[in-house]
């Protein structure tokens, strides 16, 4: 949803604030369930949207309704003007058939869409979800401070709309403060990240001492079986003296990447000191 400023006396120009989900994320499922229950998993146009939500056909209410369905990622569309058409996702058929209310497939789905909407993950990337927030921190933040980094302003009544439709949406998906991590998180990333740097010394350093020599590791094997559970992404030939294969086992993401990296930026730095060491 995007409300639009009235032209000032003096003549300003008036401007459309950036969209938002003109409803909150219960108020969108409720919505996708009477959908489904007119059109089920078909294409709907604007007369059957408006039969399922009990709006006219051009109605503002009802595409601005199929509008945060878009945005909460529960519904696609297709198609433009008269002939546009709006189709609902497998995320919003999980969260309103799944048999379990409380299976986790489905509280997944629902918080996914809770910080589907563009504005909703900025919000969450800065401030996280905590209740705790100010609202006029928020407030600042959608209509003067989104600016610095240039953003589009909100007007004061379209930054009200959204905080409040936000945290109740945030609230209806139970997510807890995840936008910024805690003091106790962070300390355990870094105590992580010791125990990565002294297992990498200690592995580095027993495979020198097997090798009789400090600045060269034997090849690695590539060919031995993976295990159960895990999976090769790639595998190569350093130099004639080293190969290398990268197995992983569960799940790899872009935090599971940088840990990966720093590891081998750690390695680096070993490997050039014993360099270093030999050559004095």
């Amino acid at each position: 949803m995007a409300d639009v400023e009235q032209t000032e006396p003096n003549n300003k120009p008036r401007y459309r604030s950036p969209p938002y989900p003109s409803i909150g994320l219960a108020k969108a499922i409720e919505r996708s369930k009477q959908l489904y229950g007119t059109a089920m998993h078909h294409p709907a146009g604007g007369s059957v949207l408006g039969e399922a939500w009990g709006y006219g056909a051009k109605s503002s209410g009802l595409w601005a309704t199929a509008a945060a369905l878009l945005q909460y990622g529960l519904a696609t569309d297709e198609g433009s003007g008269a002939s546009r058409k709006v189709i609902l996702t497998d995320k919003a058929l999980r969260i309103i058939r799944d048999a379990d209310p409380d299976s986790e497939k489905r509280k997944a789905a629902i918080q996914s869409a809770a910080t589907s909407p563009t504005v909703f993950a900025e919000l969450i990337e800065k401030f996280g979800t905590s209740q705790n927030v100010s609202e006029v921190i928020l407030k600042n933040y959608l209509i003067l401070d989104r600016a610095e980094s240039g953003k589009a302003l909100f007007s004061d009544q379209a930054a009200d709309d959204l905080i409040s439709i936000f945290r109740q949406t945030i609230d209806y998906a139970g997510i807890k403060d995840s936008g910024t991590l805690p003091p106790d998180n962070e300390d355990k990333d870094a105590d992580e990240e010791e125990d990565i740097s002294e297992k990498t010394r200690s592995e580095l350093s027993k495979i020198q001492d097997r090798s009789g020599t400090g600045n060269k590791t034997p090849p690695a094997d590539t060919k031995g079986d993976i295990q159960m559970g895990e999976r090769e992404l790639t595998t190569g030939l350093l130099s004639k003296d080293a190969g290398f294969r990268l197995i992983v086992n569960g799940k790899i993401g872009a935090k599971e990447i940088d840990r990966l990296i720093a590891k081998l930026e750690l390695d680096k730095e070993i490997l050039a000191e014993s360099d270093e060491d030999d050559r004095e």
